[in-house]
């Protein structure tokens, strides 16, 4: 598989399986004290400010700790200052497995990547064949411990975990976005807001981060922390716009964009 493929794969499944799964799992069956309890993993350790490391001896996670380690706390910054907050004071659990298989042995669930907000915890699938680490996770468990769980369903809550990326593959989010505009492929916001899973990852992740970023970047974090916390039904209240005037104006925000090299299978 060639590099690019394997990472917009790897962003992809990423963020599907936890946007799927974060309103209907267990949280404490996959509590780090629950999974830590299964015999047919070992455990070594390493601790950064914000994040403990858990991981198998002789893995890729043992041999790359230090790189992984700057990368992870970068992440935990980079969601911070999108919501103003100078810390995190609960240390984070980032647990890595070496495979999907091993992952889904270790959780139940065939998720490349998934955060456990609740129990502060993060696990990630990272070995010779897929790598996956990024501040989607790290949003998920941290503004949703500092601003309680988004009663708007799906689309805020991997928008703004996928703004904290800040692009879908090698993409741009606004880019990519133009991008499904050109081929008529984007989605209507009020199908983003209700119908969300019917529609491919492929759509709905760099859409509803492009949107985000959107209403981040031009009407600032304090309005979409009142959106987060008292739901879209209120968007008139808190913007003074409906969504669609505030789609329009993203769209015409896209159409600064020049997506005629962008390459992208959906």
């Amino acid at each position: 598989m060639k590099p690019i493929a394997q990472i917009i794969i790897l962003l992809i499944f990423s963020t599907l399986l936890v946007g799927c799964f974060f309103d209907t799992f267990n949280y404490e069956s996959i509590s780090p004290q629950k999974v830590f309890h299964n015999k047919n993993f070992t455990w070594i350790s390493d601790s950064s400010k914000h994040i403990k490391y858990y991981f198998s001896p002789n893995s890729v996670v043992a041999k790359n700790i230090d790189s992984i380690k700057v990368k992870s706390e970068r992440y935990v910054a980079r969601v911070l200052s999108l919501i103003h907050e100078s810390d995190y004071s609960t240390s984070i659990d980032l647990i890595f497995t070496n495979s999907l298989s091993k992952q889904k042995e270790l959780t139940s669930i065939a998720s490349n990547g998934l955060a456990n907000w609740k129990y502060n915890a993060i696990y990630y699938v990272y070995g010779d064949s897929l790598k996956v680490l990024g501040a989607h996770e790290f949003n998920h468990v941290i503004v949703k411990n500092l601003w309680g769980e988004s009663t708007t369903y799906l689309w805020l809550a991997e928008g703004f975990a996928g703004y904290s990326d800040d692009f879908w593959g090698k993409y741009n989010l606004h880019l990519l976005c133009r991008y499904l505009l050109d081929n008529n492929k984007l989605l209507p916001i009020s199908v983003l807001r209700s119908d969300f899973d019917d529609y491919s990852v492929m759509i709905t992740y760099p859409e509803s981060g492009s949107f985000v970023k959107f209403l981040y970047e031009q009407y600032g974090y304090v309005r979409l922390k009142f959106l987060w916390q008292q739901g879209d039904g209120s968007v008139e209240a808190i913007y003074g716009k409906s969504f669609k005037e505030l789609e329009a104006e993203w769209i015409a925000l896209l159409k600064n964009y020049n997506a005629q090299d962008v390459n992208y299978k959906f």
